[in-house]
């Protein structure tokens, strides 16, 4: 089972994280708040406009607002997965990959 430990002393969060992992625990660590909370207000706006356009893509309107509205639906779904996966996804790289990661490839070589 995994855990998300929210902590922004990263001597306090390795602490945690050891004793979690001891006990048998994954543990993913955020190191703020923001991090832990980033996906709410992501994910809440994303639906709320999608679900706003939903009676005009769904509806009998004119194909003048059918189709910008289910253009708009797939263009907040892509923004949505690109905002959650290919931003953190490029930052990681640049960071050089998490440090299991690093450990891993300590071993193969």
């Amino acid at each position: 089972m995994k855990l998300l430990v929210v902590e922004d002393q990263p001597k306090v969060a390795g602490f945690l994280k050891k004793g979690l992992e001891e006990e048998g625990w994954q543990v993913v660590v955020a190191s703020g708040g923001e991090q832990a909370l980033r996906l709410r207000p992501i994910l809440m706006t994303t639906l709320a406009t999608i679900f706003g356009f939903l009676p005009l893509a769904m509806g009998e309107v004119s194909e003048m607002l059918q189709l910008p509205s289910i253009s708009m639906m797939g263009v907040m779904s892509l923004s949505m997965l690109f905002s959650l996966l290919v931003i953190p996804g490029f930052y990681w790289v640049l960071n050089g990959g998490s440090s299991e990661w690093k450990r891993a490839s300590k071993f193969k070589k």
